[in-house]
């Protein structure tokens, strides 16, 4: 399941969440990988 998470995050550059997967840092994640991809322009 982690592996599927982690898969469908690579494009954002999300390589690494601590398990156990939560809704929360999964969109924490999300909200990061936003947060550098704009903060780089």
């Amino acid at each position: 399941m982690a592996n599927a998470v982690l898969d469908a995050l690579s494009p954002l550059g999300i390589r690494h969440l601590d398990i156990p997967l939560t809704p929360e840092k999964v969109w924490a994640a999300i909200q990061e990988a936003r947060e550098r991809s704009t903060g780089s322009r």
